[in-house]
């Protein structure tokens, strides 16, 4: 389930029922509706199941945020939920599946696939077999350009980030910018111009700064060990004093 907390007093406010290990939460752009995304039972491996719904419930859920109830049945996908990003207007979602080495683009209000791009595989990926997929996920983390023009896909097995040109959906050879080992999430700057994707590998501990405009890696960032979920903000230096 999902746990609602009141940040000004800790407390729960409320639970949301869930499909089996939630993971991803997310809101529409317009901060109407809720998104859940849940992996099914993340500890058992169905890398080469005919039957992967024996894993649990692969749930994306909407939610609305005011009732903490569902505003109608969950879309229900025969693989886990990894991260996703919306359009500006909330109806198209791009999101990613464990062990797909790829992106879906996706209508939440239909539960209907529009398309499905996969994604070539580099460096680890090409002999890495799905039983030792790092939790299960080929890719993890994207992110939706300030302009929509361009989806930026983690690719977790590969080794680099993918640029996604939108609306064809199409990838070029010169699109795939290598990055540290073991990329686990990407998420863009404040203004929208960047995006930044962790590196989580035994030597890498970094993140990479990835212009939209050159489509480069314009800066590399050391981390502590292992860096996983970003969160890109604007703080005040009165809040860092």
């Amino acid at each position: 389930m999902v746990e609602v907390i009141d940040t000004s007093t800790h407390n729960v406010l409320g639970e949301i029922p869930a499909g089996d290990y939630p993971h991803t939460l997310g809101f529409s752009p317009d901060g109407s509706t809720l998104y859940s995304g849940s992996l099914g039972v993340n500890t058992l491996d169905t890398a080469t199941s005919q039957t992967p719904s024996t894993d649990g419930r692969h749930w994306l859920e909407a939610i609305d945020p005011t009732t903490l109830l569902p505003m109608r049945a969950p879309c229900q996908f025969s693989e886990g939920i990894r991260p996703f990003t919306l359009t500006p207007d909330g109806k198209t979602m791009y999101l990613q599946l464990s062990y797909d080495n790829g992106v879906v683009e996706y209508n939440p209000a239909a539960c209907q696939t529009l398309r499905t791009l996969d994604l070539p595989l580099a460096g680890p990926g090409l002999t890495t077999s799905p039983h030792d997929y790092p939790n299960q996920a080929a890719e993890h983390g994207i992110a939706l350009s300030a302009n929509g023009q361009w989806l930026c896909s983690a690719g977790t097995i590969d080794n680099y980030a993918a640029l996604i040109r939108l609306p064809d959906f199409s990838l070029a050879s010169t699109k795939i910018i290598p990055v540290g080992q073991e990329p686990a999430y990407a998420v863009n700057s404040p203004d929208g111009q960047y995006c930044f994707v962790s590196s989580r590998g035994p030597t890498a501990n970094n993140v990479s700064v990835i212009s939209y405009a050159t489509q480069s890696v314009v800066a590399t960032l050391p981390t502590g060990l292992h860096p996983q979920v970003e969160l890109a903000a604007r703080i005040p230096s009165s809040a860092l004093g």
